[in-house]
């Protein structure tokens, strides 16, 4: 895992793919419940960890994972994240 500025990053060796378990240690909130309470109500969540398992079952794999870290002016951070 690497560090850039405020992103981490995971990449392994760019041979063998992600399992949850890397993807959540360096981006949990792919696997979040919910959406934030942010969010409008016209907000449709869709649950990454779903979408993640869809793409590994039509045959893509996860090969890396970022999670940028931005402070907002209230002091919140948002979460985001992406897999490659």
């Amino acid at each position: 895992m690497s560090f850039i500025g405020r992103t981490s990053i995971l990449r392994p060796n760019g041979v063998t793919p992600l399992l949850d378990e890397d993807i959540h240690r360096v981006a949990p909130s792919a696997f979040a419940g919910e959406a934030h309470e942010s969010r409008s109500a016209r907000y449709t969540y869709i649950p990454t960890a779903d979408a993640i398992r869809g793409l590994r079952d039509a045959g893509f794999l996860p090969m890396a994972a970022l999670n940028p870290r931005h402070i907002l002016a209230h002091g919140s951070s948002p979460q985001r994240f992406l897999q490659l």
